[in-house]
């Protein structure tokens, strides 16, 4: 009986989610398990959460982990959630584009499908942030084979995610409700 409950268990948690993702995701400031991966996780009977993410990554970063962390958890669903370093430091727009264009199409390449995460920059960012949310609706997915970049629409949770502030447990517990 033991067994059969066992094996039922393995296969109600079938589909595994890789996070990669900066402190916001990594539950920075955060008991690891107050953290919106986690509770997504402790909350989850179908997905089995993978959380690769990194206080402080840059979507540069990011793609320069994601081929060992997709050979690592073999994921069904990736989830990124970067960006916010790179606009919080001014990179250029159309880097950050072909870092997670080329995160995306190399997800893809492994079998998972993709979620990306829109993140918005605080207004007094001026027109830089106008231009930073408007990139991750033109990012589309890089072939395997190309560095390219570009992606669908943002979606996020704005009162969870926001960079220049940092995850509160109750945003955490609000972005792992999918609110």
């Amino acid at each position: 009986m033991l067994a059969m409950l066992a094996a039922f268990a393995a296969q109600a948690r079938e589909q595994v989610v890789l996070v990669m993702g900066d402190s916001l995701s990594a539950a920075y400031g955060l008991r690891p398990e107050q953290g919106w991966v986690a509770l997504a996780d402790a909350k989850s009977d179908r997905y089995t959460f993978r959380n690769a993410s990194v206080s402080g990554e840059t979507t540069a970063g990011g793609r320069s982990r994601i081929d060992a962390e997709l050979a690592r958890t073999r994921p069904d669903i990736v989830i990124i959630e970067l960006g916010a370093n790179d606009g919080l430091r001014g990179l250029p727009l159309e880097q950050m584009g072909a870092n997670l264009g080329g995160m995306i199409g190399r997800s893809r390449a492994a079998g998972a499908r993709v979620l990306l995460v829109g993140l918005q920059l605080p207004p007094n960012f001026g027109p830089y942030a106008r231009e930073f949310q408007r990139s991750y609706v033109l990012i589309r997915p890089a072939p395997a084979h190309r560095a390219g970049a570009a992606f669908p629409r943002p979606a996020g949770h704005r009162a969870a995610l926001v960079p220049g502030r940092q995850p509160a447990p109750h945003g955490a517990g609000a972005a792992a409700a999918g609110r």
